[in-house]
């Protein structure tokens, strides 16, 4: 409303797609069609999702990551118990319509989708979301705007 406000214009006569490092907040009168990285391979994708409202966020391990001296694969998402990155999920999308959820907040949730299973935070916030997981099935919410190119 505030960006509304300053442009002297209705709200619902913006149309805007931020896109703050991957992290997009979305208000279209139609669909834009966003592809779900493959995380393997950036090149690719492993499905789509179509957004006119709201924010989307994604996580995952595949472009922050390092070899540490032993050999072993690390990277940034950690299991906070044992303190291993986790190695069961390759991937997250989470898909938010305002004003239920911010886009830090689907952020945040798209990391924490690789520790805690989703249901448990669907019972505290309003949001969709799709998992990849390493092996490289993949699940969704009911309602994600999208789909996977596999099962």
């Amino acid at each position: 409303d505030l960006i509304a406000e300053r442009l002297g214009v209705a709200q619902s006569d913006l149309r805007y797609v931020i896109d703050a490092g991957g992290d997009l907040l979305v208000h279209t009168s139609e669909p834009i069609t966003i592809a779900l990285e493959d995380p393997s391979d950036p090149a690719n994708a492993v499905g789509v999702t179509e957004i006119s409202q709201g924010a989307f966020c994604a996580s995952s391990p595949s472009r922050r990551h390092w070899t540490d001296a032993a050999g072993h694969q690390l990277h940034h998402l950690l299991n906070a118990i044992d303190g291993v990155p986790v190695n069961s999920v390759a991937a997250t999308w989470v898909a938010a319509t305002p004003p239920s959820l911010a886009t830090a907040q689907a952020d945040g949730l798209a990391t924490a989708l690789f520790t805690t299973p989703a249901a448990q935070l669907r019972a505290h916030f309003p949001f969709e979301c799709a998992i990849l997981t390493a092996d490289r099935s993949a699940a969704q919410s009911p309602d994600f705007p999208g789909s996977f190119f596999m099962r």
